[in-house]
């Protein structure tokens, strides 16, 4: 540990948090010198203080030497989860793979205006590894790799972290360049050639729309020791996967949040963003279909609440994720692909390095557009409706050959939308574009008899979706 004195005292004092089962060994200063050493004991953990005297404006180097056994099951989790009541880390080690929380590591109690951090792995042979900071707070850089005869050494650097955990284990990797983007994919016993190219197309994808992947490397372990069954991405992209839980969407959804959430931050809005891409990547009809009829869309509160109170319950979660999401969808069909594209790419440079809201939001897709949005930005996101139509005075009319049907669509929301209207024949399928201020009257002159009206068959938006006849014609509302 290096310390700097910037105070008019030389005398100092510094106080750094351990485990109960860490043992504390030899304490050696060089620059400075050590007054008073104790330890405060307390229920979950001790705590080491040290009294320095070092002069003002001098460095002091502090060396402390400790151990402790990790059992292989640690029943430990983190102080994080101590602090916060939750945590997806729990320390663990099976042989193959070892997840090191950062309470196991000497943590100083007090916040220093600037520190930095340097963590020297020593692995068996064929080891790979990562430090991530546990809250997603800061980020750790490898700045050494090298090889002895006894294992495998690593050296990772911060300058921002001050929760750092440590995931080591005999991982098979397989690494991919695209387009200057190093993938790497890791996973105890099997090689993820399949995940490899799934994350492929995912960066192209969202790098077309987005304008590049923002770092140079993107990491992805599949860890057997996650708390949960989920995934996690981490600054600098990093993303921590259960290897139980390998769906595309889940994929798809964690590389997003290296644009929104890490790059630019949105708050809460970052699951909606990322869900956003995620599912506009799979361009998956059954995927859009279960995200309009998720039962977690309803909720009493609207998706602005959401976003800025502390509404934490698995309703406020589906619309976040689900609801907020699909709403984005929407604005993508009100503006066209090119306009909101350019809004996303817009919102990235505006927010990069900072956290913006959702009127920072409505006020970046107004300046890239040239359009007012208080309409659209009032209705999604700040009631709890959503369209409610239903067709009436249906006319069916043969003429010279042709077929004209027309007939009204009420909203009994009184939303201002644009809607597909698609009329289905035997033989061909007619869409048109209509905008609904409430009621709008349609009408279709087709070859063949009409079989079915579906309003909306592209899934654009979340309404209230029904199916039922009227004067014997089928109405599907998606």
């Amino acid at each position: 540990m290096t310390v700097k004195n910037v105070r008019e005292s030389d005398t100092s004092r510094i106080s750094l948090i351990f485990p109960k089962r860490v043992v504390i060994g030899n304490i050696t200063a060089k620059g400075c010198f050590i007054k008073n050493v104790s330890i405060v004991t307390m229920p979950q953990a001790n705590i080491l203080v040290l009294v320095l005297k070092i002069p003002k404006d001098k460095i002091g180097n502090i060396t402390i030497e400790y151990h402790a056994e990790v059992m292989r099951f640690e029943p430990f989790v983190s102080y994080i989860e101590m602090r916060e009541s939750w945590s997806i880390f729990r320390t663990t080690y099976d042989g193959n793979e070892l997840v090191l929380s950062s309470m196991w590591l000497l943590r100083e109690l007090e916040t220093f205006e600037s520190y930095e951090s340097q963590i020297r792995l020593k692995v068996p042979k064929g080891w790979e590894g990562v430090v991530i900071d546990e809250k997603g707070e800061g980020f750790w850089e490898v700045i050494y790799k090298g090889s002895t005869r006894e294992g495998n050494i690593l050296v990772y650097s911060s300058k921002n972290s001050r929760d750092p955990l440590i995931i080591v284990g005999n991982f098979s990797l397989i690494r991919k360049n695209l387009s200057g983007i190093t993938i790497n994919v890791y996973q105890v016993g099997r090689k993820r050639e399949d995940v490899v190219y799934v994350v492929s197309k995912i960066v192209r994808s969202y790098s077309r729309i987005l304008g590049g992947y923002p770092y140079s490397s993107l990491k992805i372990f599949y860890l057997e020791s996650l708390n949960t069954k989920a995934g996690f991405e981490f600054p600098q992209g990093v993303i921590l996967i259960h290897p139980k839980r390998n769906e595309t969407l889940l994929l798809a959804h964690e590389i997003a949040h290296s644009w929104f959430g890490d790059y630019a931050s949105f708050g809460r809005m970052d699951e909606t963003l990322a869900n956003y891409l995620a599912i506009m990547s799979m361009n998956s009809y059954e995927v859009l279909n279960f995200v309009e009829h998720s039962p977690l869309i309803n909720s009493t509160y609207t998706l602005a609440q959401v976003y800025t109170e502390d509404v934490f319950n698995p309703h406020a979660e589906g619309m976040v994720y689900y609801k907020g999401a699909f709403v984005f969808r929407s604005l993508q069909f009100v503006l066209g692909n090119e306009i909101f594209f350019k809004g996303l790419r817009e919102l990235l440079r505006e927010c990069h390095g900072k956290e913006c809201n959702l009127t920072d939001v409505q006020d970046i897709f107004e300046k890239v557009s040239g359009q007012d949005l208080d309409w659209f930005f009032k209705e999604w996101f700040y009631t709890t409706k959503v369209p409610n139509y239903k067709i009436e005075n249906l006319s069916l009319v043969q003429k010279n050959g042709k077929y004209i049907v027309s007939f009204d669509i009420i909203d009994k929301s009184n939303f201002t939308m644009p809607l597909e209207v698609e009329i289905i024949t035997s033989k061909e399928k007619f869409v048109k574009k209509v905008w609904i201020k409430g009621k709008a009257k349609v009408s279709f002159e087709i070859n063949d008899k009409p079989l079915k009206i579906i309003l909306d068959p592209n899934e654009w938006m979340i309404n209230e979706n029904k199916e039922y006849s009227v004067d014997g014609m089928k109405v599907i509302v998606n």
